[in-house]
């Protein structure tokens, strides 16, 4: 007990809010997590813990305002049921309970993906109920299969659930290709293991047949049609954030502009907009508030500096080596210079080749380039460890990436570091 009372306060902090979070009820009182995260976050900046400056770069708005024009979508979308209405319009295809099933998997699952889970199922949970009174079954297997579906579907997205975009707005790159390429097979193969389960557990009640009707009419036709835009906007936003990935093109374009833009028709246009702000999601806003400033009061010491690195760049085309500029300057969100280029060198690419008799044989490829730079960069220092950009490990024989408003440098692999005193 003693050590516990002598543990730094956001520490005690920390064990008290996994057991609230564990425990959700005292008493006749039950404890929402905002709440219980953002009362620690509250008390660590009364007590000095943290301060309000901290507190604030401790905020990521990329994900924060990401959250805010998803949960717009979303709100219009249930306002004026237009998702309803659609799914109602695809379920009513199915000739049975076993074929409904497996639309909801697959339909809601898939959909997560593009507007977060939460928001996938309070809109699925109306459509279930309304065809279960409809048809008159058992709505508790098609709701279990609601949770895990869209549970398992957001996985294979960098934007199907908070967890993943925080782990995506950590300078990943290229999110959308990694996330799919990696996940979208073991998430069809979840997916096909949940059919497989419902019907292990309630085969027997989804042998009935059931028949077609119309499906409920759009209750808001111009909330229907700026909900459809904000979709449509979404969802090219989505491509254009991926083309540019694929084909490097130097443009910084944040998850959040991406979300704020597909919702500005909503906002901007629809007479609702208040009563939509007002129904949106705020406790799951307040909690990230919460956990983003209680997170970053208990996390160790960070020190601030500047290095020297030197790195490689191998293997890319003449023009993306001639577009490394010296003096090129990588910027944060906030427009704080975080990296420069100092030096540059370019030669062939070194090419090795082993031959038939096992003699390993480096060459020259004449068509690509090898780039060596020497760039100073600003970094945190935290238990040992240095940090980059968004969290991006710095060592020797570490790969980083640098964005300047010429050229994506990715991949630089770091072979020496030396220090330089912050000015």
């Amino acid at each position: 007990m003693k050590d516990f009372i002598n543990m730094p306060l956001p520490i005690i902090l920390l064990i008290l809010v996994f057991l609230a979070v564990a425990i959700r009820k005292i008493g006749p009182w039950r404890l929402p997590i905002w709440l219980i995260m953002l009362t620690a976050a509250v008390i660590t900046l009364l007590t000095g813990h943290i301060s309000v400056t901290q507190a604030y770069h401790a905020l990521s708005f990329n994900v924060l305002f990401y959250l805010f024009g998803v949960f717009v979508i979303g709100q219009a979308l249930e306002s004026s049921h237009y998702l309803e209405h659609v799914s109602l319009r695809i379920f009513s295809g199915a000739k049975s309970l076993n074929g409904l099933l497996c639309l909801i998997i697959l339909i809601f699952g898939l959909s997560s993906a593009l507007l977060m889970n939460d928001t996938i199922a309070i809109i699925g949970v109306p459509v279930i109920i309304l065809l279960s009174s409809e048809h008159d079954f058992d709505a508790k297997p098609f709701l279990l299969a609601l949770a895990y579906s869209v549970t398992l579907g957001s996985v294979f997205s960098p934007i199907g659930n908070p967890q993943n975009l925080l782990i995506a707005s950590q300078g990943m790159e290229n999110p959308f290709v990694h996330f799919i390429a990696h996940l979208a097979i073991p998430t069809i193969i979840n997916l096909g293991i949940l059919y497989v389960f419902i019907k292990l557990f309630y085969g027997k009640q989804l042998k009935s047949a059931i028949y077609p009707k119309k499906s409920k009419k759009v209750l808001d036709k111009k909330l229907s049609r700026l909900s459809q835009l904000a979709l449509g906007l979404m969802l090219l936003l989505i491509l254009f954030k991926v083309a540019l990935s694929v084909f490097h093109v130097s443009l910084q374009f944040h998850f959040s502009l991406i979300a704020i833009i597909a919702c500005a028709p909503i906002l901007l246009f629809s007479n609702q907009r208040l009563k939509i702000i007002k129904h949106l999601d705020w406790h799951t806003l307040l909690f990230f508030v919460g956990l983003f400033i209680f997170i970053e009061s208990v996390s160790p010491v960070k020190v601030r500096k500047e290095i020297i690195i030197e790195g490689v760049i191998k293997d890319i085309w003449p023009w993306v080596a001639e577009a490394v500029s010296l003096n090129g300057q990588m910027k944060d969100s906030r427009g704080n210079q975080v990296a420069q280029i100092l030096d540059k060198r370019i030669e062939l690419a070194e090419k090795s080749v082993t031959t038939s008799d096992g003699r390993l044989v480096v060459s020259r490829d004449p068509l690509k380039r090898d780039v060596y730079i020497r760039a100073k960069i600003k970094i945190l220092e935290q238990a040992g460890n240095l940090y980059f950009y968004n969290s991006q490990k710095v060592g020797v024989g570490s790969i980083i990436w640098i964005f300047t408003p010429e050229v994506d440098l990715e991949k630089i692999y770091i072979t020496n570091i030396t220090d330089l005193p912050c000015e």
